[in-house]
This record gives C-alpha cells, structure tokens and sequence, in this order.
C-alpha cells in the first residue's frame, strides 16, 4: 500500500497544480511549526551529503560564498545555459575539482536534472 501511494501521490503531484500546492503549503506550514525538528532533518541530511561527496560541498559552498558577496550574479538573474530559459542553479560542468570550483554555468531546474 505504501508503494502504491507514493506512486499515486508523485503522478498526481505532476498532474495536479492544486494537489501540487497544497501540499507545499503544508510543509511550509510544517515546517514553519516544527524548526528544530526541521533543523535535525537538515543537519543529517547535510552531514549524510558531506560523508557522500565532499568535494561537492566544499565546490557548492565557494560558489555560494561568491553569490552572497556579489562576486558573481544570482543565477536567478541569468538565462540557462541549455533552453535560454530564466536559471534557477549553477552548474559544474567540469567537475567539483578543486581546480574548476567556479567554472559554473546558469542551468534551470529542468535542464539541471538533465544534466546530471
């Protein structure tokens, strides 16, 4: 039964606008009303994410450092890179080695996930 709803709830979720932000809305809510419970999640998932990949941490880290001291623009304020749409991430098209940590490009959501 478990299989079946997550199936069913990722289908509709895609489908439904309405199903899609209600239930957003209540893990705002959630989230809003629980945040050490939201900050244990966060920190475990964190630590479960540096334990996996390290240097992509560290590489997404210098790259966020630079977008709070505005040493390279939001990549909300470019166009992806792939379908000139508006870009939501920066992408490391070269790897997270130490040697291309800033060789970024502004990707959408979409295209990101294509990308890989």
């Amino acid at each position: 039964m478990s299989i079946y709803n997550s199936a069913y709830s990722k289908k509709r979720t895609k489908s439904d606008p309405a199903f899609r932000a209600r239930n957003v809305a209540a893990a705002t809510a959630w989230a809003k009303a629980n945040p050490e419970k939201r900050s244990k999640i966060a920190i475990r998932r964190n630590q479960k994410e540096k334990a996996d990949a390290p240097e992509k941490v560290r590489a997404r880290g210098l790259v966020n450092q630079r977008v709070r001291f505005a040493r390279i623009p939001k990549a909300s304020t470019l166009l992806c890179v792939e379908c000139g749409g508006v870009a939501c991430h920066y992408h490391h098209h070269n790897g997270y080695y130490f040697e291309s940590r800033y060789d970024v490009v502004p990707v959408c959501v979409k295209c990101h996930k294509k990308l890989g």
